[in-house]
């Protein structure tokens, strides 16, 4: 009785994600579009300063991209929940979206920050998400920054993105969890 108490559970469960998942509204890849964050993020308010590349990550709160920051500092954000990872590249300064691939973003790169890097106007950037249940790449420019605090402009592209359906995982995980011999 209880393996098919679990096994309802798990069923009822791939079905509201491959459910949600199809109705969501993906990104379309290598389409430039503009972004404007018009305020710095405060908890829990979202309305201004957050990008979404889903509708289902919007569901979810789960932005892509945060602004936020202090008074003297700015940064762009990514990953906001402890069990997603997010990583940061500078691609130099006023780089060409059309010019990028998502292998050049990948190979390329010398240097990567993990879940934040600053806000400077002209930067380009690269970002790979790899959060619970989606991956992606994406690019962007930083089109305008005034003052931190201050209106933030950007031009993105998203470059790959996948859904990940978790399928089978090896028993025992713990995010705490410590090796032993």
């Amino acid at each position: 009785m209880k393996i098919s108490a679990t096994l309802s559970v798990a069923v009822l469960l791939l079905l509201a994600h491959a459910a949600t998942a199809a109705t969501d509204t993906l990104p379309d890849l290598y389409k430039i579009t503009p972004h404007k964050f018009t305020a710095l993020y405060t908890r829990g308010d979202f309305a201004f300063s957050v990008l979404f590349l889903t509708s289902n990550n919007a569901g979810y709160d789960a932005p892509d991209l945060v602004y936020f920051g202090t008074n003297s500092s700015c940064e762009f954000k990514s990953a906001t929940s402890v069990i997603d990872q997010a990583f940061f590249t500078m691609l130099g300064p006023r780089v060409p979206l059309e010019s990028l691939s998502a292998d050049s973003v990948l190979r390329e790169s010398a240097e990567w920050r993990f879940n934040t890097v600053p806000v400077y106007e002209g930067a380009t950037y690269g970002l790979v998400e790899n959060k619970q249940d989606m991956q992606s790449i994406v690019v962007f420019n930083v089109t305008s920054a005034g003052p931190c605090g201050s209106p933030v402009g950007i031009t993105y592209s998203v470059l790959f993105f996948r859904y990940i359906e978790q399928s089978t995982r090896a028993p025992g995980f713990g995010w705490s969890k410590h090796p032993r011999a």
